[in-house]
């Protein structure tokens, strides 16, 4: 049977305890589904696969125990939030939540090959009573750089609010994988420990993270708009992200000085990520009129 590389997604399902804190967020405690094991109040796709790729990992970077999430051969698969029935009307995926941190933070391991990236995604959100759907309030997402990083690391992901208002419910999702099966290898790994919220925003952040100096102008901008670094850049990796985390540009750049066109992007609010060949990462918010 032909297998394939897939992409290996971890995601919450609706809690209405812990509201101010991530449940199980140290993956001390795991459910026994028979032939496989999830961590408590998450949600994985070993049901899916042909492979475990889900596990639990002894000992924790803190406590007894991680989550491990590895790249294996198996079926591919979609990911999707699974919200409780009864609960979706309040908060429709994810946990209950109305605080407004300025990152999530956590400790990681991991080993990606060059076309192949982990992903650390988080979002906000509150319920429209009156539309009957999520209305966006903050989003945050860290993509690793290729190669191995073998010792417990502290990382930072930062969050970009759209507005002042506090949200109902937060999402997390952990990838193993670039999301491409032409693209993930096989063996490549996220090891994940110790996750927490820090901080707090009481309003608009339009710049929430700065390891990669630079300047946009001009931000709002209806056609073009000029990235211009302040030191010069080799392989430095550029995603356009809308509100819901989905990427509509990428963009591989050496240079000092970018031009991003609008091109076929709607009007709105983007999140621009940078992440220089040295891992150091930014996150700006950009403006399309």
């Amino acid at each position: 049977m032909k297998k394939f590389n897939i992409l290996i997604a971890l995601m919450f399902v609706v809690t209405i305890s812990e509201a101010q804190t991530i449940p199980n967020a140290g993956f001390e405690s795991w459910t026994n589904h028979g032939t496989y094991s999830d961590p408590t109040s998450w949600s994985g796709y070993n049901f899916l696969l042909l492979d475990t790729a889900c596990e639990q990992g002894t000992p924790g970077a803190v406590g007894a125990s991680y989550l491990k999430l590895t790249v294996k051969s198996g079926n591919p698969t979609i990911v999707y939030s699974i919200p409780t029935p009864t609960l979706i009307a309040v908060t429709p995926g994810g946990f209950a939540c109305s605080a407004r941190p300025v990152y999530l933070t956590g400790k990681y391991k991991y080993k990606f090959s060059a076309t192949d990236s982990g992903v650390i995604y988080v979002k906000f959100t509150k319920w429209n009573t009156t539309t009957l759907t999520e209305d966006f309030v903050g989003i945050g997402q860290l993509f690793t750089t290729n190669g191995t990083v073998t010792t417990w690391t502290n990382f930072s992901v930062p969050i970009m609010y759209f507005g002042s208002t506090s949200p109902d419910s937060a999402f997390i999702m952990l990838i193993a994988g670039s999301g491409s099966t032409s693209r993930a290898t096989n063996g490549d790994y996220l090891y994940i420990d110790d996750l927490a919220f820090s901080g707090a925003v009481s309003g608009i952040n339009d710049v929430v993270a700065a390891g990669v100096p630079c300047s946009i102008s001009p931000n709002p901008f209806n056609s073009t708009t000029t990235i211009t670094f302040s030191d010069e850049q080799n392989n430095t990796i550029i995603r356009v992200l809308d509100i819901t985390g989905r990427v509509v540009k990428y963009i591989h750049f050496s240079g000092k000085e970018l031009t991003l066109e609008k091109g076929n992007l709607d009007a709105g609010i983007y999140i621009l990520h940078i992440v220089d060949e040295n891992g150091h990462a930014d996150t700006r918010k950009i403006v399309v009129q």
